[in-house]
């Protein structure tokens, strides 16, 4: 099934269909449960080791300084975010201007 935004819907049966042959006959909340637990075990298989991206630099005063600052905490923002820390770039800041409102999506 698709939402309006034509994009495919998951839900606990979807969960259930994709662990087929894992885990037979399970509730709809261990279903989601097992899923969660087997796509942070493909993830950690198919991920390199992380190394370090920059070395670590401080500025006068002994503070760490972030190697990548991201205006805007929307959807954009957010997903960079996230793949620069997974691809080891941990000093990452995330600032936005909005306290309620992330990019043009209602947070």
């Amino acid at each position: 099934m698709q939402s309006a935004t034509g994009i495919p819907e998951t839900s606990a049966t979807d969960a259930r269909s994709a662990l087929a042959g894992v885990a037979p006959r399970i509730a709809d909340d261990d279903a989601l449960t097992l899923l969660e637990k087997r796509v942070r075990l493909e993830l950690a298989v198919i991920e390199t080791p992380l190394r370090d991206w920059i070395p670590e630099r401080r500025d006068e005063d002994g503070r760490v300084i972030n190697d990548v600052v991201i205006v805007g905490a929307g959807l954009s923002g957010l997903s960079l975010a996230f793949g620069l820390m997974r691809q080891g770039v941990t000093r990452v800041k995330v600032i936005d201007s909005g306290a309620h409102r992330a990019g043009r999506t209602l947070a």
